[in-house]
């Protein structure tokens, strides 16, 4: 880490640049503390928790430095909690959590995912199927809500990436497979309470 060569002539701050450079290389927070000894949960597979610097800001004597974390399932706040609050007596700093979101984890045994499943496998002709992924989503804003596609077997997952792209007709084979568990799941309610 270039940053950590300067001769800071400042006891704190080196500190704080011990800690980043912990950091350096990462990305599954395995130095913060986050055990990813076991990538599954209740039987399927979660990956790594993800904990990310995303910004630094040096104003005056005070450093800034926000850690992105996206802990998988069965992590907790309060472990979160710990860890900080161990790291902050060890490298000398304050902390705070500026916001927080439980993880986004649904049973394989929900309603709407059979019905997915069909659309899925009615347009494109493959058996569909459903795998936790890392990371996180805005989906866990919402309560039962999961992010759903829409990267194609075979296809080259830009996801998140430079030149994030789709090709036309997978956008279209989108639009019908939502299409179609859309109305499914609208009319499939209807006809069950008649």
């Amino acid at each position: 880490m270039l940053i950590r060569k300067q001769n800071l002539d400042h006891p704190a701050l080196n500190r704080m640049m011990d800690f980043i450079g912990c950091l350096h290389g990462d990305c599954s927070g395995c130095f913060l503390g986050f055990k990813n000894d076991n990538p599954y949960y209740k039987g399927e597979y979660t990956g790594d928790t993800k904990a990310n610097p995303t910004v630094i800001r040096l104003t005056g004597e005070e450093l800034f430095l926000n850690i992105n974390i996206r802990h998988r399932p069965g992590a907790t706040r309060e472990q979160i909690e710990e860890i900080f609050h161990r790291l902050s007596k060890e490298f000398g700093f304050a902390w705070r959590i500026a916001g927080y979101q439980e993880p986004l984890y649904l049973s394989r045994d929900n309603k709407f995912f059979p019905l997915m499943n069909r659309a899925y496998e009615a347009v494109t002709g493959l058996p569909g199927s459903f795998s936790p992924a890392g990371g996180s989503s805005y989906a866990k804003a919402l309560p039962n809500c999961v992010c759903w596609g829409p990267v194609f077997p075979g296809e080259e997952d830009s996801c998140h990436r430079e030149n994030e792209k789709m090709s036309l007709e997978s956008i279209t084979r989108c639009i019908e497979i939502y299409g179609r568990f859309l109305f499914e799941a609208c009319t499939g309610s209807r006809r069950q309470q008649l």
